[in-house]
């Protein structure tokens, strides 16, 4: 099994995008892995059913742990109901263990590298006590991309405090700190301590690199920040704008009126310098000026323009002075606005330097700012159609200006993204209205406290839109009001939300008789008509399924009558046969409804709009019923399959009232009749092939009047042994395998004697996704040539396909067994030196092993010539041998196989034009059972010329020829034709000399769209 693994960065790779000398923060040469010792056995977390039970059982709150994200936890409650707290900032991330734990920012250093002990996304700081010109200073990953960041210089050892790492004096008079932060990411800081640092050429204009191998940086000309974009140009994360401030700022962690701290003497003193709190009222500020070098480019140098702002040579400014930018994580969870930098964007916080940031909203008069916020919180899809029963958003208030209280407004919003700004704020939604509370908390006359807010109607609109995210905004009511100045601490935002989700739509919707629901229609007896539904609901509280039943051109009734469900959600009603017209069409469906308080319907009745339909016809007994446990009804998704594999016999029932006899067939061939009143058990039946089957079965009266057919789908999976040659589903026998019309890959099982029916896609991605594009067809129209005979790869004994893909590259595709191809395993072929390009070859074939050495082999026209490429080992194919150079591009090779039985192969091929078809015998190779190759490159070198084998198989008349394995017992390959007179296609077994005519008719639809077969 393969299995594929993230590519990382190797010192040799990033040295291309920095400098010789730079390697990233987490290779080191001198490491020697040490094994880590095995984990103890962790529980399996608890789903959503487990915790509902013990929730029900112990009548306290449980939760669910598979539900758990880095933003929300889901917990089942005693009422029958969910509640979901969901956070904007991540509050919890996987350890190293894969468990979940809370946040840790605390860093610490280990073989050159700095790390927090779990966070959000990873993050790694240079442990610093380096030298040289350039030095790695940070990396931040984001998603499959890193982001490494470095400084133009040395780098001094880094003086770890918590979430914060300190280089001292990485210039003359001027400290550098890295902060992690609890949002992901980390904030990036140059403290400039004095007047006379701030003259450096390097202080008035700071300079990082930027350097990504899979992503670029973009300068925002409206921002003033960088967008990091992939390759396809969508944004991944951001550099917020870049501002600088001094250190005239009003401390929140001193007493009023107290000296702000600004001694520089020693790294401790740094660490709590008062202006690292960010932009405080009376501090002075500036956005910087930014310059990107190498803009657009995963190679960029990011230049801060300090000087140009008036922060380093102010009269009035007051040092330490601090400049930033921040490197965001690409978890955008909230922002604030500022009406005094209109245009700036200050996503998930930035000048925040402690480690937690912090939220604003209102207006203080010291600076003139005036703030709003605003929280993305990541709300689940899957509560679509929920009734929120309640929700609140609360989030701790640490400053406010005073005492005293003001109004606020909650309310929903627009998303929030990198470009929101004062100026391009996201749209304040006026329905439902916002929520609005009084209130003042962080002072120490009124302490911390949480602000919260009713958000049941936000809550519900985005479950009513199936929303992925719910977004809030904060403002203040009067916002010229210094007294509305808040902060609030921005991880602590949370919603919690508690809800009812309706019942699903009822499925499994059929009649007694008449089996599955048909909108089509279907014509059962006129006897008693029980209408069956099967419903079920997430919460576990369904209640009652209604059924609506109706004469076709009557007034459709708007309710239906409630019949409670039992336990396995299965419910049905019975019309008295005596209310039934015959030669009437009745319409019938039905809806579920649970026990909550107000109760939920489901969203739709079971078929809305197209509602099942019956005939009732007192002519004849009605459609069988079959009813299997060892070959259930296949379902639409192709999950449901038999209990006996292919081989074994099992038990089916018919089941129709007034019957007194049975037939059944598959695929239409050789019908069984079953003399037996009402119903009949057959124990012996053995299907005729593995993979999707259709049985036909049909019910005669006393006076041989026939049901309407009732046609039975089911899927019976391989044999335990190997698959036979050409064969995909596990029976041993030859399947064919196509690209149809649409381009999709399907299989159709062969039967005993070469028949063809039913098929299922063939094609499929994480076990879910449907032939995904890219494989069988390209956008012109273009299709993929597929060949098959047998296991390929990796000798587990299933059958494998070679193919030419239309963008002209070779693959094996392996099988899974049941007639399909995870084409996320595919392998790329590689091929021997002298090997046209695949993207020339206009035919290939498979014909197992030819040559003896017990590997397969592969016949490939291109051009004029055809080649055989032998020994295929997994990886690549032995040898390409040449065969003719001349004459092939009008020929085709329609098998490599013993046509003549005389232990040797021969080649069989047809002229597209002439239409002859001619056997060339090959000479016994050195092997048993193996040809010598240079007997088949011309007619000269075989054994007796070129032979005509048959006439009339020009490319006009028969559009595909798929030689088979032998379907008749005469031990010589027969074969599939496709002819273009109809499309259909037909079974041929011909004989040592001949090609015989056809046999029989044995895939009776027009094929003649599908672009390939196999």
């Amino acid at each position: 099994m393969r299995t594929r693994t993230r590519r990382t960065l190797t010192a040799g790779a990033l040295a291309a995008v920095l400098v010789a000398a730079l390697s990233p923060l987490w290779i080191h040469r001198d490491e020697t892995p040490v094994a880590a010792p095995p984990a103890p056995p962790v529980p399996a977390p608890r789903d959503e059913q487990a915790a509902m039970a013990e929730a029900a059982s112990t009548g306290t709150d449980v939760l669910v742990e598979t539900a758990t994200t880095q933003t929300s936890q889901t917990w089942a409650l005693p009422t029958g109901k969910l509640r979901t707290d969901i956070t904007a900032v991540p509050a919890r991330a996987k350890n190293a263990s894969g468990q979940w734990a809370p946040i840790d920012i605390t860093l610490a250093g280990s073989g050159g590298v700095v790390r927090p002990a779990n966070a959000p996304a990873p993050v790694r700081f240079a442990e610093g006590g380096t030298s040289g010109t350039e030095s790695v200073l940070a990396e931040a990953e984001v998603g499959e991309h890193t982001i490494t960041y470095t400084w133009p210089g040395p780098l001094p050892k880094a003086v770890l405090d918590g979430p914060r790492a300190l280089y001292p004096e990485v210039l003359p008079g001027a400290d550098l700190l890295l902060v992690a932060r609890e949002e992901g990411g980390f904030a990036n800081l140059l403290i400039v301590k004095t007047p006379e640092a701030a003259k450096q050429a390097a202080v008035r204009t700071v300079t990082y690199g930027l350097r990504s191998t899979t992503a670029v940086f973009k300068s925002d000309k409206v921002t003033g920040g960088v967008q990091v974009l992939d390759k396809a140009g969508k944004e991944i994360t951001a550099i917020p704008t870049p501002f600088g401030w001094d250190s005239a700022g009003t401390d929140p962690e001193l007493p009023p009126g107290a000296a702000a701290r600004t001694s520089v003497a020693t790294s401790a003193d740094v660490l709590r310098l008062s202006g690292l709190s960010g932009i405080e009222p009376g501090a002075k500020s500036a956005q910087l000026p930014v310059k990107l070098d190498g803009d657009n480019t995963g190679n960029a140098t990011l230049r801060l323009d300090a000087g140009a702002t008036g922060l380093l040579t102010g009269k009035d400014v007051r040092f330490p002075v601090f400049l930033d930018p921040t490197m965001n994580t690409a978890t955008l969870a909230w922002t604030l606005v500022s009406k005094q930098h209109p245009n700036s964007n200050f996503n998930n916080g930035t000048n925040f330097n402690n480690g937690t940031s912090e939220a604003r909203v209102g207006h203080e008069d010291e600076t003139g700012m005036t703030a709003r916020s605003f929280w993305r919180m990541g709300f689940d899809a899957a509560i679509k159609g929920a009734t929120i029963e309640s929700a609140t958003f609360k989030v701790l208030n640490v400053h406010s200006w005073s005492c005293t209280t003001r109004e606020f407004q909650l309310a929903w919003t627009g998303p929030i993204s990198t470009a929101t700004t004062w100026n391009k704020q996201p749209t304040w939604n006026t329905s439902p209205g916002a929520n609005k509370r009084n209130f003042a908390h962080g002072r120490d006359a009124c302490k911390d406290d949480y602000a919260s807010f009713d958000a049941k109607a936000f809550a519900q609109q985005a479950a009513n839109a199936g929303a992925n995210n719910l977004t809030m905004g904060m403002r203040a009511t009067s916002e010229g009001d210094t007294q509305t100045w808040r902060k609030f601490t921005a991880k602590s935002a949370s919603l919690s939300a508690v809800y009812n989700r309706p019942p699903a739509n009822p499925s499994a919707l059929a009649s007694t008789p008449g089996g599955s629901c048909s909108t089509a229609g279907i014509t059962v007896a006129r006897t008693n008509l029980v209408l069956n539904a099967t419903a079920s609901d997430p919460d576990g509280n369904l209640k009652t399924v209604y059924f609506r039943f109706w004469k076709s051109g009557s007034t459709m009734p708007t309710a239906g009558t409630p019949h409670t469900a039992l336990s396995s959600g299965k419910a049905s009603v019975t019309i008295a046969s005596t209310t039934l017209v015959d030669k009437t069409v009745y319409l019938w469906d039905a809806y579920a409804e649970d026990s909550n308080s107000t109760p939920a319907k489901s969203p739709n009745f079971a078929t809305p709009g197209t509602p099942c339909k019956v005939t009732i016809d007192a002519s004849g007994p009605p459609a069988p019923e079959v009813t299997s446990v060892d070959f259930p009804e296949a379902t639409d998704d192709g999950a449901t399959w038999a209990t006996k594999p292919f081989g074994q016999a099992g038990t089916v029932t018919f089941t129709s009232q007034g019957a007194a006899r049975f037939t059944y067939a598959f695929e239409g061939v050789t019908e069984v009749s079953k003399t037996s009143a009402n119903a009949v058990t057959v124990t012996d039946l053995k299907p005729p092939h593995a993979g999707p089957i259709n049985m036909t079965v049909k019910a005669y009266d006393s006076v041989g009047n026939p049901s309407q057919p009732t046609v039975y789908s089911f899927y019976v999976p391989p044999r335990p042994e190997a698959d036979g040659p050409g064969d995909v589903t596990g029976d041993g026998r030859a399947d064919l395998l196509v690209i149809d019309g649409g381009g999709n890959l399907r299989s159709y099982p062969g039967g005993m004697t070469g028949e063809v029916d039913s098929s299922l896609a063939a094609g499929y991605r994480n076990g879910t996704e449907l032939n995904p594009a890219g494989h069988w067809t390209d956008s012109s129209g273009k299709a993929a040539l597929i060949a098959k005979f047998g296991d390929a790869y990796p000798g587990d004994g299933i059958t494998d396909v070679f193919a030419r893909t239309p963008d002209g590259k070779f693959w094996l595709y392996p099988g899974d067994g049941y007639g399909s191809f995870d084409v996320d395993d595919r392998i790329s072929v590689m091929l021997p030196s002298g090997t046209p390009a695949p993207s020339t070859w206009t035919q290939i074939k498979a014909v197992g092993d030819v040559t003896g050495d017990g590997r397969p082999d592969l016949f490939v026209r291109s051009g004029t010539a055809f080649w055989t490429l032998t020994g295929y080992t997994g990886a690549s194919f032995a040898e390409a041998v040449q065969m003719e150079t001349t004459g092939w591009d009008r020929r085709e090779i329609v098998n490599v196989a013993d046509i003549d039985l005389d232990g040797t192969p021969d080649l069989l091929f047809r002229h597209l034009d002439t239409g002859i078809m001619s056997i060339r015998h090959g000479k016994p190779g050195t092997i048993a059972k193996s040809v010598d190759l240079a007997s088949l490159k011309s007619a000269a070198a075989s054994r007796q010329g070129d032979v005509q084998y048959g006439t009339g198989w020009s490319e006009a008349a028969i559009t595909a020829v798929v030689s088979i394995p032998d379907q008749n017992g005469d031990a010589i390959p027969d074969m599939w034709v496709r002819r273009a007179s109809d499309g259909q296609v037909r079974v041929y077994y011909p004989s040592k000399v001949n090609t015989n005519g056809e046999v029989k008719i044995v895939l009776p639809v027009n094929v003649s769209t599908f672009k390939a077969l196999a």
